[in-house]
């Protein structure tokens, strides 16, 4: 597949998941959706958060970067996931798919998974589906409220949520 190759493009992520122990798993039989980010994408979150290079992350922290990548047990096509169908992750946070279209590109259809860009969509492999993406994924320990917040669809719902107290009750 995809991450097993000697690629230099994902040579850090291949990293990430062998510290993790993950790079064996996605090599047994199963079924699962990985979201790689570049190199490129892996050395811009280290520098946002302050690693001076990949050994300076612990093996903990290797995991959880693994796991927000990685959906288990079924393979999603970006055509898969929408409304009705939000895979989760191995960290327990939904993967939520969105579309813009790039003005300056001939309206060209962009997506983004958890407000990191698709680059690459839809490799299938022995095993499951690998999409690329430019940004690494963000592990949300965000209540569900705040998430809500996030969403443009739901401003009202939001604003409901708030106004009869609900919202606290969900946190």
């Amino acid at each position: 597949g995809l991450i097993e190759a000697d690629d230099a493009q994902f040579s850090d992520f291949k990293q990430i998941l062998e510290r993790s122990n993950y790079l064996s798993m996605l090599k047994t039989y199963g079924h699962y959706t990985v979201f790689v980010p570049t190199n490129e994408a892996i050395q811009q979150y280290l520098k946002e958060n302050g690693f001076a290079s990949l050994d300076a992350l612990t093996n903990e922290q290797c995991d959880t970067l693994a796991r927000v990548h990685i959906v288990r047990d079924k393979a999603y096509f970006t055509s898969d996931i929408g409304d009705e169908n939000q895979p989760v992750n191995m960290n327990e946070n939904f993967i939520t798919m969105t579309t813009d279209s790039d003005a300056t590109n001939n309206n060209a259809l962009l997506v983004y998974v958890n407000g990191s860009r698709l680059i690459h969509k839809d490799d299938s492999v022995t095993n499951g589906v690998v999409h690329v993406v430019n940004r690494v994924i963000s592990a949300s320990n965000q209540f569900l409220p705040a998430l809500m917040e996030e969403n443009p669809n739901l401003t009202i719902f939001c604003q409901a949520l708030k106004l009869t107290g609900m919202a606290d009750s969900l946190v």
